[in-house]
């Protein structure tokens, strides 16, 4: 009971986070400050701008100068830094089915990283893989560098 009633308030703390604008059905997090970075989604490279839409797949990208602040569904921030490439490759928040998994990959560049509700109720299920290496998250914070291959 005060595990669902946890997931109730962080879902709505995830939201508030999230507005303003409509959700999408595909919409998985929000960038929340950005420089020079951009998205790769559906064959088509975007810039981003705050408050935009992070779905599933994209590639998330930032300039020599770039910076990248999102929040996902979760409650989980990530920042990206300076010539720096993500992928997130799953994303399931339902807490309510116990359905809860976060995957990426970081091809690039620099990273912060502070997990939300799925790292607390499920650590194992949130992982970041690099060309190098695969990171598990036990509910905590991390800062990782990928050197270009």
């Amino acid at each position: 009971m005060v595990i669902s009633c946890l997931c109730r308030a962080a879902l709505a703390v995830a939201v508030a986070l999230l507005v303003p604008g409509a959700a999408t059905a595909d919409e998985i997090g929000r960038v929340k400050t950005v420089r020079a970075a951009f998205v790769e989604r559906g064959g088509a490279t975007m810039a981003l701008a705050e408050n935009a839409s992070i779905e599933l797949n994209d590639l998330l990208s930032t300039g020599p100068d770039g910076a990248l602040g999102a929040v996902f569904a979760d409650g989980s921030t990530m920042s990206m830094g300076p010539r720096s490439r993500l992928v997130i490759d799953e994303f399931v928040f339902d807490p309510d089915h116990d359905r809860l998994s976060m995957v990426t990959r970081a091809m690039a560049g620099t990273f912060a990283f502070a997990s939300g509700l799925i790292g607390k109720l499920a650590p194992r299920n949130v992982v970041v893989n690099t060309p190098v290496s695969t990171i598990g998250i036990r509910g905590t914070s991390f800062l990782v560098q990928v050197e270009e291959q």
